[in-house]
Parts: structure tokens; C-alpha cells; sequence
């Protein structure tokens, strides 16, 4: 994250200037107004690039409505449920959908409270950006075929560094009931 300022000079306003004095009368500082016939403000310039998994997003819904295919909405649930999917593969050294425990992508969506009507997940590790899972997806014809599919309308992703692939990237596609 980028910081900066940027300076607002409005002289048409009438404004008031905060001063802050010392007071030897009071053990507290005094705060006084004054008047002045120019506004000086100073905000915060916030420059915030995207996350890997927002970046990923939009690389997907590109693909997608370059097909004719609605974009998919981001889903807070579905995301932390993907990104909790990768951590665990880190955690417990695997990657497949099915966890050690068993649990498959709709168990854990059902765990977090998540009631699809469909669902679907796809997998990377390796990948260092957004755009080489995307092309790695995508020259996977049951990857690309969940990409691209017309029946799901939202999306968590979830990307970990870390492990023995160093990179593990979760995307849980769904549509709620």
C-alpha cells in the first residue's frame, strides 16, 4: 500500500482553523478557532493494488463475459472457505479436493453455513501470479469447463503462500439456493 497527501485549497469557503494552545492557567491545552478566508486540507492519498485473489477474480470474469458469460459476484463466505481449503493443504501437507479428514468442497461449504444449490472448486499450487493459474486453468479442459460454467453466479478464492509448492490457490465457485 502506496502512501501520499494531496492538498484542497478551497478560497471561496469560509473555514475555521484549529489551533491548539498551551495554557499556563490550565493544566489541559486550550483549543481555539479562528477564522480564515482560505481552507487548507490535508487527506491521506490511499493507493490500494488488488490481491492476488482480486486480481485472479477479475481475470476470470474478463474470460467469462469475453464469452458471453456473466461475471461472477465476489462471496465473502466462499472466499474464506477457499482460503481456509489452502491453508490446510499447506497445514497438512496434501493437495486434492478431498481433505484427509474426508471432507469435500460441499461438505466444507455446508460447515460454514453456506447452502448452494451448486457448487465447484478448482485447485492450483505452483502458480506465482493470477495470470499463470488463470492460463494453467484454463488449458485444463475440467478446469476451464468450471471457469466457464453458466451455472454458477458467485466466487471465493483463496491464494497461501508457503508448503511444499509454495504457492496454493483455492477457487470455490457456487450458486446459493
Amino acid at each position: 500500500m502506496a502512501w501520499g497527501f494531496f492538498l484542497l485549497n478551497w478560497g471561496w469557503l469560509p473555514t475555521a482553523r484549529l489551533v491548539v494552545q498551551a495554557s499556563p492557567a490550565l493544566p489541559l491545552s486550550v483549543t481555539t478557532l479562528q477564522a480564515s478566508a482560505v481552507t487548507t486540507v490535508y487527506l491521506p492519498l490511499v493507493v490500494k493494488t488488488a490481491s492476488p485473489e482480486e486480481e485472479l477474480r477479475l481475470l476470470i470474469n474478463a474470460e467469462r463475459t469475453s464469452r458471453g458469460l456473466a461475471p461472477l459476484a465476489f462471496d465473502a463466505l466462499l472466499a474464506q472457505v477457499a482460503e481456509a481449503h489452502s491453508q490446510d493443504m499447506i497445514n497438512r501437507d496434501f493437495f486434492d479436493h478431498i481433505n484427509p479428514d474426508g471432507l469435500n468442497p460441499g461438505d466444507r461449504l455446508d460447515n460454514a453455513g453456506y447452502a448452494a444449490s451448486t457448487w465447484g472448486e478448482t485447485l492450483g499450487a505452483g502458480y506465482t501470479t493470477p495470470e499463470i493459474m488463470l492460463n494453467g486453468w484454463l488449458n485444463s479442459s475440467g478446469h476451464r469447463a468450471i471457469l466457464l460454467s453458466p451455472h454458477f453466479t458467485e466466487i471465493g478464492l483463496g491464494y497461501v503462500t508457503g508448503g511444499g509448492y509454495g504457492h496454493y490457490w483455492t477457487a470455490v465457485f457456487a450458486t446459493p439456493q
